[in-house]
């Protein structure tokens, strides 16, 4: 949790400084602590889902996360809109925009993610084969990566 706080507070000041040189330290002030709330706001939800992460499948956790950082920038782009923007339709066209670039990203996380995903069932399969007493067992992979 500490290691989370510290980022979010780096990545946090970070943002805050980059508007500060366009938009003046008010306004940095604005943007640092609305990314710090709609961060913490993502992170919360992130540590409480690892807490139950014994409970969910890997498919389920990667789902946690895409929903975490994708809920992250709507709720920065609906607390901006409020706070900052003047028109509406910009707002709306952002969260659109968002929306449509994270369905993109869950299922490019899906289609990536799956051979892992088919290969750790492999590997858990077999280690259910050695647990009930067989020695016969061979466990093939499909990738080239840590799980083969």
């Amino acid at each position: 949790m500490t290691r989370s706080l510290l980022l979010l507070l780096a990545a946090a000041v970070t943002g805050g400084g980059a508007v500060v040189g366009v938009y003046g330290p008010r306004a940095g002030l604005e943007t640092a602590l609305l990314l710090s709330g709609t961060g913490g706001a993502g992170l919360l939800a992130a540590h409480t889902a690892a807490r139950r992460r014994r409970q969910m499948r890997l498919s389920q956790q990667f789902s946690v996360a895409s929903a975490a950082a994708l809920g992250t920038i709507l709720a920065a782009t609906v607390a901006a809109a409020i706070l900052m923007f003047v028109s509406d339709q910009d707002a709306v066209m952002i969260c659109v925009i968002t929306a449509f670039a994270g369905v993109v990203a869950i299922r490019a996380a899906q289609l990536l993610g799956s051979g892992v995903l088919a290969d750790v069932d492999r590997v858990r399969f077999g280690l259910d084969a050695v647990a009930d007493g067989r020695r016969d067992v061979r466990v093939r992979t499909g990738g080239r990566d840590e799980l083969a």
